[in-house]
């Protein structure tokens, strides 16, 4: 690789820039013919677990820094931290009318699927079930287990 990568380097990008930064130099390493790309692969995806996990380290003690002074944390690296709130999370089951309808859609959808698998199907009311269309094709992914 032509260029080595320095965290120093690294933590004043933008993401936008780290995001091109990281594809560029898949892509010149690639070129290289530095590395069989599933070897690379397996190491970048367990650099990910790392970093990951390193965050997740450092969470707790960020959420506390930023609890005692919520505006302080402006530009570090140019980057910004604040605390945000997922909302709350209602209970819609809890309400007769609301499960009784996510039943009945649940089931509905086991008919539908198999009706979809099927030549022709017809549910508890005799009436046919229509083949219902495919909303988004399948795609190809890539899965590593580490």
């Amino acid at each position: 690789m032509s260029q080595v990568v320095r965290f120093n380097d690294v933590v004043k990008l933008n993401k936008k820039e780290l995001i091109q930064l990281g594809a560029s130099h898949a892509q010149e390493i690639l070129n290289e013919g530095f590395e069989d790309a599933t070897v690379l692969t397996v190491q970048a995806k367990k650099a990910r677990e790392y970093i990951q996990a390193f965050l997740d380290g450092l969470e707790y003690k960020t959420r506390e820094q930023l609890t005692q002074d919520p505006n302080g944390w402006e530009d570090i690296y140019g980057a910004s931290l604040s605390l945000g709130s997922t909302g709350d999370r209602l209970a819609y089951l809890t309400d007769p009318k609301y499960s009784q309808l996510s039943i009945a859609l649940k089931q509905r959808k086991e008919i539908l699927d198999l009706a979809f698998r099927s030549d022709e199907m017809f549910d508890s009311d005799g009436e046919l079930v229509p083949k219902i269309k495919i909303k988004t094709h399948s795609k190809e992914t890539l899965i590593v287990k580490l």
